[in-house]
């Protein structure tokens, strides 16, 4: 049985890889997406939002890193429209998943649980974050030429 890339990257987020680590680390060993070490390595500066200040939460913004690596531009004459429509697509799926895309409001969402429960809460923001940039990277491949046509899909 093969399991979708969130589950591994929230095992990964439990064992105490960073959140972008690990959304970055699971893509990667699903396949999804060729992840650079070096893009892996710095995304621990993503913790907590952003080397603590609970800014953007790391998992999206490693999930935006990803979805930048396929959809990126290569050159400064080529456009960025579908790499930015690809972020502000996640980013609006992620608000509607979880209210929120700051680290800090998520991380108060889960304040008064036991410790433990807010791991998982966050374990569960990594799922989500990986199988939706991978379900996205799965579905579209389109040529560095211009954006594809299809919806996102498989995000709930």
């Amino acid at each position: 049985m093969v399991l979708p890339p969130g589950l591994p990257a929230a095992r990964l987020f439990l064992e105490g890889y960073g959140c972008a680590e690990s959304v970055l680390l699971g893509l990667g060993d699903a396949g999804a997406l060729e992840v650079p070490d070096d893009l892996v390595r710095s995304s621990i500066a993503l913790a907590s939002g952003g080397g603590e200040p609970g800014e953007m939460c790391g998992a999206l913004v490693a999930g935006i890193l990803a979805l930048g690596l396929q959809h990126g531009r290569v050159g400064r004459s080529d456009s960025r429209q579908h790499a930015v429509e690809r972020a502000a697509e996640l980013r609006r799926r992620f608000r509607a998943r979880f209210g929120a895309i700051s680290c800090d409001e998520l991380r108060r969402g889960a304040i008064g649980a036991p410790c433990g429960q807010r791991k998982l809460h966050c374990a569960r923001v990594v799922a989500f974050v990986t199988d939706a940039v991978a379900c996205e990277l799965a579905e579209r491949r389109p040529d560095r030429t211009g954006p594809a046509d299809k919806p996102l899909v498989g995000w709930s």
